[in-house]
């Protein structure tokens, strides 16, 4: 910006026409006047200019950090950089073969598999899950794979098992022994019997409800998962937490707890969705609504389930409760989040 006094200098002697006075002291007092106003916009800009640094200063903390309800959700850092298998001298072509997935959900000819190393022993498979052809959300669909003590993977919410996710799940050096359906939401059934045609040495594990049902599809036994119970195969890493509405109600969920991370594992109970997963305005304020945009929260249909059995949510809360957990992994929408049970007991309180 230029200088006041350099900007009297210079127009007060080009401005003066033949040396004639009258016109150089009108010259002088407008070029005095034009420094005046130069002053005091240089004065606002500075104080805009300040203003303006001090509020990205404060804002800059938020662009990294998720907030729920007055909670800073922060998210987890992978520890190891996302990864998709694709690498610099694989053949795009090849990868396209290998993504190839016909389902009659979106999308519904190949799905991209992303792999993510959460922490020691834990990993996340997350392809895309499109509602409404794409233009409500891509909520996501996650598997999430914990190593057990001697050595097996144990799945949780099986993805559809392309050739580019078996390789993927190959790679992380175990052999996959169990395989848990959490609830009795369809979507996380639906891809079960590629992994069951893949790895015919795993045991199966469901909610009781469908246990019948999901055998008969599989052409194997499948092993009722009962309240709060786990094998003694998983009990040194992983314990549960079971929602139900009873052995033949609506619904029934388990929630596991990483013991020795300290990570909750959720399928449907809890939600978070971030801004890439809502392709529009509308889907963002729809999701803002429901509280579940940047926020932990529930879909209507999980609210309604803790209204309508108050004893069994109770009962489920004050178990969730006892668990030292210190950050959360999603079947659908966001990647983990820090949060304990303050925070999930803050929403489930909501709605009891």
């Amino acid at each position: 910006m230029a200088d006041a006094g350099c900007l009297t200098k210079q127009t007060t002697v080009p401005f003066s026409l033949g040396g004639d006075l009258h016109h150089l002291k009108s010259t002088r007092d407008c070029s005095s006047n034009a420094a005046a106003l130069l002053g005091k916009r240089q004065i606002r800009l500075q104080r805009t200019f300040t203003y303006s640094r001090q509020q990205f200063q404060g804002v800059l903390p938020a662009l990294t950090q998720r907030k729920c309800k007055g909670l800073q959700l922060q998210a987890v850092a992978s520890t190891d950089q996302e990864t998709n298998s694709k690498p610099a001298v694989q053949d795009p072509k090849t990868l396209k073969e290998k993504r190839k997935y016909l389902h009659y959900t979106q999308p519904w000819f190949s799905r991209e598999t992303v792999l993510r190393k959460e922490a020691d022993g834990i990993w996340t498979l997350t392809q895309p899950f499109q509602l409404g052809f794409g233009r409500f959300a891509d909520a996501r669909l996650r598997a999430t794979v914990v190593q057990l003590e001697d050595g097996t993977l144990w799945v949780h919410s099986p993805v559809a098992l392309t050739e580019e996710c078996a390789e993927l799940v190959t790679s992380l050096g175990g052999q996959v022994a169990h395989i848990v359906v959490p609830n009795t939401s369809p979507e996380h059934a639906w891809f079960s019997k590629g992994w069951a045609d893949r790895f015919p040495d795993a045991r199966w594990y469901a909610p009781v409800r469908i246990v019948q049902k999901l055998s008969q599809r599989l052409g194997r036994q499948v092993h009722g998962l009962e309240k709060s119970q786990v094998p003694p195969a998983w009990a040194s890493v992983l314990q549960a937490v079971t929602f139900s509405t009873g052995a033949n109600g609506e619904f029934q969920e388990d929630l596991f707890f990483h013991t020795r991370e300290k990570a909750l594992i959720v399928a449907d109970m809890l939600v978070c969705l971030d801004d890439e997963q809502l392709p529009t305005g509308i889907n963002k304020f729809m999701a803002q609504s429901l509280g579940v945009r940047k926020e932990l929260g529930m879909l209507i249909p999980f609210r309604l389930y803790l209204g309508k059995y108050p004893e069994a949510a109770k009962a489920f809360c004050n178990a969730l409760s006892k668990l030292d957990f210190s950050w959360i992994i999603f079947s659908h929408g966001s990647i983990p989040v820090r949060a304990g049970k303050d925070d999930i007991m803050r929403v489930y309180n909501t709605y009891l």
